[in-house]
């Protein structure tokens, strides 16, 4: 991602840049997210501001890099992914190898940890 590209990046600048280097629409990412396309769109269109979990879900949706999905957290002006907090360590190890939502929710739910479906 060409982080000096956008020098303060919005959610939907960042999003259209990680989908269009990834040939992905807004229903690809809503099947993988098991979200609505419509409450995409909206974020795309600046009428509604996505929470971290939103966030994380997308990112694992489009399987972005760890590198990505802190440039997507930090535009949408939410926490960091951190190695000090265990939930985020599952989190961060579902990104960096791929795994899906699904995967990454059964890991957390598995640990008793918030699934990416809480409210924050």
């Amino acid at each position: 991602m060409k982080q000096n590209k956008i020098s303060s990046p919005t959610i939907p600048a960042v999003l259209n840049e990680l989908m269009g280097a990834r040939n992905l629409t807004v229903e690809i990412i809503a099947g993988s997210s098991g979200m609505n396309p419509s409450t995409i769109y909206k974020y795309l269109n600046r009428e509604k501001n996505p929470s971290r979990n939103t966030l994380i879900r997308l990112a694992l949706a489009m399987k972005i890099t760890l590198e990505e999905t802190q440039v997507l957290l930090k535009s949408g002006n939410r926490a960091a992914l951190s190695g000090s907090r265990v939930r985020d360590v599952y989190i961060m190890d579902g990104i960096i190898t791929k795994k899906d939502y699904d995967q990454v929710n059964a890991v957390l739910s598995k640990n008793g940890l918030l699934d990416l479906n809480a409210r924050e």
